[in-house]
């Protein structure tokens, strides 16, 4: 074989080699979400809304969370996103709540949050996982079927997706594309802003 020859062999087995590399599964250690749902809440007047879902380590070792983004969206601005360490049955858990906020609790929960940034879940943590959204316009309603996260566990890179569809409603309250009453608006579950939940329970 010529040298041109063996070039071009290695080069195909690189590229190989490099394709294997790239594969994200979708089956390893980390547990997103819960039950399906579908979780709505008005934009707000001040600040952003902070949607946030749990993770869990079910692996054996530490899990790297690189990115988090959403799923299939539209009409949604994403901010940011940040996470927050679940240590205690004490902890409260973020749903629906606000990046700006009068109420002394609140604040105090939102200020523990650290921005995503390869943060380590080492294993059976559990973690609140949060993006901040806003519309691009106003009276219009946004929505993202999941939010996806992108993870390493070892050399292996993955991903998981939550089980919540979120719909941010503008001025004018949802609308969706439906009728009041349809199946798919008696489906929606209204979340007001502030919402911080502490009755977590890992499962």
């Amino acid at each position: 074989m010529n040298r041109s020859a063996k070039l071009i062999t290695m080069l195909f087995a690189l590229a190989a080699l490099t394709s294997d590399c790239l594969v994200v599964g979708t089956d390893g250690p980390m547990r997103a979400g819960g039950d399906s749902s579908t979780l709505c809440t008005p934009a707000l007047a001040k600040g952003f809304a902070a949607i946030g879902d749990v993770v869990h380590n079910d692996g054996d070792g530490n899990l790297s969370i690189t990115e988090v983004e959403l799923v299939r969206a539209t009409g949604l601005t994403h901010e940011d996103s940040y996470i927050m360490l679940i240590e205690r049955m004490e902890d409260e858990v973020l749903g629906s709540a606000s990046t700006v906020s009068d109420d002394p609790r609140d604040i105090a929960n939102w200020e523990r949050r650290i921005k995503l940034d390869n943060f380590t879940l080492a294993p059976g943590d559990v973690a609140n996982v949060i993006v901040t959204l806003s519309l691009p316009a106003t009276g219009t309603d946004g929505q993202a079927d999941a939010m996806r996260i992108t993870y390493t566990d070892g050399a292996r890179d993955f991903t998981a997706e939550t089980t919540m569809k979120i719909v941010l409603a503008g001025e004018e309250g949802l609308r969706l594309n439906t009728g009041a009453g349809s199946p798919e608006n008696e489906s929606l579950t209204s979340v007001d802003a502030g919402f911080f939940d502490s009755r977590f329970q890992p499962g």
